[in-house]
């Protein structure tokens, strides 16, 4: 089975991470989408395709675009709940230590470093 749903996709550029190239999914993505319609999409039909629903699109996300900040929420995510199961003594061998504001995961600092401008 095939699916566009926002859940599906968001499921796998939280367990990816930055790492992978998603331009491949858009562009999978995009073909579905223009085969459902049965014809091709100009760039800004496809744009507005990928607008909220609220917004006069159609809901559609792209990966390129969000797969960093996905990532990041994962790890964040990860982090809490490994605070909660892990006795503090031993979180430090689990989360590892650093330095304030440092970031202990190189594919969390790849995601960050795509978000710069």
């Amino acid at each position: 089975r095939y699916c566009g749903d926002h859940g599906c996709i968001m499921h796998l550029l939280r367990a990816c991470g930055p790492v992978e190239d998603w331009s491949a999914a858009d562009r999978q993505l995009r073909s579905a989408v223009e085969l459902a319609l049965t014809t091709p999409l100009p760039e800004a039909a496809w744009l507005q395709a990928l607008a909220p629903e609220n917004g006069g699109g159609l809901g559609f996300s792209s990966a390129v675009e969000l797969h960093a900040i996905a990532h990041l929420a994962a790890d964040a995510d990860a982090r809490v709940l490994a605070g909660h199961l892990v006795h503090p003594l031993h979180s430090r061998l689990v989360l590892g230590e650093a330095a304030e504001g440092e970031m202990l995961d190189c594919r969390s600092a790849a995601a960050c470093a795509t978000l710069e401008p």
